[in-house]
């Protein structure tokens, strides 16, 4: 998410994985078998066309949700 206080990776076509900055620590949180609503963000996140969410490199991503 533009602001990198929030990172996703998009799982599934209804999971994800978020990464959420809180102060000085990470939370993570596992949305599995997600709603419509959710599904709607999924979508959101991979068309990153409205400047809310911004692609990261893979290695990049992967290595913060691997330390988290």
């Amino acid at each position: 998410m533009a602001g990198r206080a929030h990172y996703y990776r998009i799982e599934a076509p209804d999971a994800f994985t978020e990464l959420q900055r809180l102060g000085g620590r990470w939370l993570r949180h596992e949305v599995t078998r997600a709603a419509y609503p959710e599904q709607v963000r999924i979508a959101e996140m991979l068309a990153c066309t409205d400047g809310r969410f911004v692609a990261v490199d893979a290695s990049e991503g992967e290595a913060l949700f691997a330390s988290y």
